[in-house]
């Protein structure tokens, strides 16, 4: 401050006319009092980079790192923020800096680049299959082209090709894919219910002579005690031969029978369907003569034969299939076996 005075007595004392001289110390005191001034407008509006080499940014603006030509500060633009210092990355609003990037608005910041699938993350362990829909696959699935579209396929069964692939939500069971809603219970597609209930097996021995009552009256067909679950499937099997009017072969002949119906070669006449006919019936007109019928509590009967799955609600009965108030020559009888979920 001294030097100031001292510099405006000299100009005073100087030479110069006095008008001019007052004119000139009135600058003197300008210029100091303008170079006080800058620091604290540098200090309050300017961004410094580096205090060390004063590299600044311009008021309002953030600075993003040094690595701007010959070691200048990066200035980010106005109303953006720094997002990679390293990079000199600014995001503009609206933008989302993630991990050193700036996203555009609705894109997520998932913890790893392999998780990003268009607008959504893909759960960790999952594989992004489509973009565009945001479809991620699960841990053992593959992504693949079915119908012209991207789907998550599960391998099932032989190799390559999509048929080899369950998809939309179906599940491989063995070989097949069940629908979806179901699920692989004890090799056979069920819904998820039937896999939580008990499971039984019933093996049975089916006389030839069993059925000679018209449903839904099944006093004279095997009550197996085995109750089907609604909508779970069970799976009948059988073997073994009968004969059928083997007490009277002067009349029917000599036939054979297995749960399918006649055994080939045998003389089998076509009983079912003349008895049918000529107003005696049978349990079931439209199976063969010997083959194994079923039905489900008060069900019409179906043909089971050798094997069968079907899902039903109710008591499963048996029967040999022969025209009714003839079963007593009959002989012989089927091993039956019947496995699936009940009550």
């Amino acid at each position: 401050m001294s030097e100031l005075f001292d510099d405006i007595a000299r100009v005073l004392a100087g030479p110069l006319p006095r008008r001019r001289a007052i004119f000139q110390a009135a600058g003197i005191l300008a210029g100091a009092a303008l170079a006080g001034l800058r620091p604290a407008i540098s200090e309050a509006d300017t961004v410094c980079c580096d205090p060390q080499t004063n590299q600044c940014c311009p008021p309002g603006v953030a600075c993003c790192g040094l690595g701007g030509p010959h070691g200048a500060p990066n200035c980010c633009g106005h109303g953006q923020t720094c997002c990679n210092p390293a990079t000199g990355a600014c995001c503009s609003p609206g933008e989302l800096c993630c991990r050193g990037t700036c996203l555009p608005h609705g894109i997520p910041c998932c913890h790893t680049d392999a998780l990003l699938c268009g607008r959504i993350c893909c759960p960790d362990g999952q594989t992004c299959c489509d973009p565009r829909l945001g479809l991620c696959c699960p841990a053992g699935q593959v992504c693949l082209v079915s119908g012209g579209r991207h789907v998550c396929g599960q391998p099932c069964g032989g190799a390559g090709g999509v048929g080899n692939f369950c998809v939309n939500g179906e599940v491989c069971c063995g070989s097949v894919c069940c629908p979806t809603g179901q699920t692989c219970c004890n090799g056979r597609c069920q819904p998820p219910l039937c896999c939580t209930g008990k499971q039984c097996t019933f093996v049975l021995q089916l006389p030839a002579t069993t059925g000679d009552s018209r449903p839904p009256d099944t006093s004279a067909w095997l009550d197996t005690g085995f109750n089907l679950r609604p909508g779970c499937k069970v799976c009948v099997s059988a073997t073994g031969t009968a004969q059928f009017c083997n007490n009277n072969a002067a009349q029917c002949g000599t036939c054979t029978t297995n749960p399918d119906g006649p055994v080939p070669s045998t003389d089998c006449t076509d009983a079912i369907h003349s008895g049918c006919r000529r107003g005696f019936g049978a349990p079931d007109c439209n199976a063969p003569i010997g083959a194994l019928i079923g039905a489900v509590g008060n069900g019409a009967p179906f043909l089971i034969g050798s094997a069968l799955c079907f899902t039903g609600s109710g008591r499963l009965f048996l029967a040999y299939n022969d025209v009714f108030g003839v079963y007593s020559d009959n002989s012989g009888n089927y091993q039956v076996a019947i496995v699936g979920p009940c009550d």
